[in-house]
């Protein structure tokens, strides 16, 4: 019997300490994961504009420098929507008068052509 048995004292040890390690390690993992999570909602909070009161000068700045590049980005994609909308209308526009421009052509060449104003009881177009 050389092998030992999964039940052996020192085997047992063996594994509490492995155990112990890995119950450590996450509650390290958690306590680094929860300290992450405090910090974010407070600079969440700061942008928001709360919790102000512990900053000094240069960290206000700093909050500011951020909040410019944000409302920067946010005008810059306003804009670029504008502008699609603009766009497409003015595409739907060409379209309508396109339309138009057609339902016109249609219209006078239904109404030049003699059978089609005879059957419509049209007057007979002046050539």
């Amino acid at each position: 019997m050389g092998r030992y048995n999964i039940l052996h004292p020192e085997n047992l040890n063996r594994m509490d300490q492995q155990s112990l390690e890995l119950q450590l390690e996450n509650d390290t993992y958690t306590t680094v994961l929860r300290k992450e999570i405090l910090e974010k909602t407070r600079e969440l909070r700061r942008v928001k504009g709360e919790e102000l009161d512990g900053l000094n000068t240069k960290e206000l700045q700093e909050l500011e420098q951020k909040l410019d590049l944000s409302l920067c980005r946010v005008a810059k994609k306003k804009d670029e929507m504008f502008l699609n909308e603009i766009t497409a209308l003015k595409r739907k526009m060409q379209d309508l008068s396109d339309v138009k421009t057609q339902v016109l052509e249609q219209g006078q060449s239904t109404y030049e052509s003699p059978d089609t104003a005879l059957k419509l009881g049209l007057p007979f177009p002046d050539h």
